[in-house]
């Protein structure tokens, strides 16, 4: 048709300096957007090979990739995969992954495109020229695993090595923060078992129980200080965003074992709330170390075997409900006649 064709001359004819691909309208659609919604493989790959982002967000918060098909998208990845045009058994053979499709576009302003000769969506049809979400690299990745027609598609070279990519570039910031934790654990952990050990000691010798006061004190310094660094950390997390954090469990998780620790080390608690500081603090070390590579696969499918049994339990537990309440009305009783038998067999054995 004359849109296609008209489609076709700007991207082969005009710089994509000058052109910019990732123009939003008033609802915030990218014409990739459009093209997805439209299911048109053509078009969409016309885009796709001409630098269209696959994470812009519309207004609803709906990315290109969402709705794409995934043969079209795979076929996509399979053309990243380049070679320096060698033959396979020369020794400067090369593989190239393209990546740009993941790299968010930069936000520029109405003026500035103007004064750059760049070719903006008309305000008066609605355009909002080129202001869009811009989102992080891994965002797609996230949104692709989040749909099941699409998830298999994480398995493909192009974006596997994209992410080995990402994670040699942030492991290290993995290993301090476990670190960082570890250290917290293991000194909240000891200070813990050691105090309630005393409480719950009832006739301790004078000497072992004035070297385990020693030991708690000693172990109240570091625990204190490492539960301060715990807070600035979510506190730093929290103020980069605040939605995102208040949205992912893990963090609240983190929230609960911080005010846990915190009562702990400066207030008196029974020992009920110690054992669930104790649990919150394992239960996200798990987590933690879980985020390594080679463990996150099993992680996952722990957490979806929780959310799944879960969800099971929430199902029967109508059930359970109602088979406590029916045995609690057929029996409670029970007790009271026992009662009443016991004192009538020894007012015989008196008689």
């Amino acid at each position: 048709s004359k849109h296609v064709k008209c489609l076709e001359y700007l991207l082969k004819n005009v710089s994509l300096e000058l052109l910019n691909i990732n123009a939003t309208n008033i609802n915030g659609h990218t014409a990739l957007h459009l093209a997805v919604k439209l299911h048109d493989k053509y078009i969409i790959r016309l885009l796709l090979d001409h630098g269209a982002y696959i994470g812009a967000r519309c207004k609803q918060g709906n990315m290109p990739i969402s709705l794409i098909d995934p043969e079209v998208f795979r076929e996509y990845l399979d053309d990243c995969v380049v070679t320096n045009e060698r033959r396979p058994i020369e020794e400067n053979y090369e593989i190239i992954y393209k990546y740009h499709f993941l790299v968010p576009p930069k936000i520029c302003s109405r003026d500035v495109l103007a004064s750059e000769g760049a070719i903006p969506f008309d305000q008066s049809e609605g355009g909002a020229a080129n202001k869009h979400t811009v989102v992080s690299e891994t965002e797609p990745l996230m949104e692709l695993s989040r749909i099941p027609e699409l998830r298999p598609l994480l398995k493909h070279p192009v974006l596997t090595s994209f992410l080995n990519l990402k994670w040699f570039t942030i492991r290290k910031y993995f290993w301090v923060n476990l670190s960082f934790y570890l250290l917290f654990w293991l000194f909240l952990t000891l200070y813990v078992l050691n105090v309630y050990s005393i409480e719950l000691n009832d006739d301790p010798e004078e000497l072992e129980k004035s070297r385990k006061v020693q030991f708690t004190r000693i172990l109240w310094c570091p625990a204190m200080l490492f539960c301060f660094l715990l807070f600035l950390r979510e506190l730093f997390q929290f103020s980069v965003s605040p939605k995102r954090y208040v949205s992912e469990v893990e963090n609240l998780l983190e929230i609960s074992l911080l005010v846990s620790a915190t009562l702990i080390l400066f207030c008196r608690v029974n020992s009920e709330f110690a054992a669930i500081a104790i649990l919150l603090s394992w239960a996200e070390l798990v987590l933690l170390i879980g985020r390594h590579p080679s463990l996150s696969t099993n992680i996952e499918m722990f957490k979806v075997v929780c959310t799944n049994f879960l969800e099971l339990l929430a199902w029967y537990s109508i059930l359970i409900l109602a088979f406590a309440l029916s045995f609690y009305l057929l029996f409670k009783d029970a007790k009271k006649s026992i009662c009443t038998g016991k004192m009538n067999i020894t007012e015989e054995k008196d008689g």
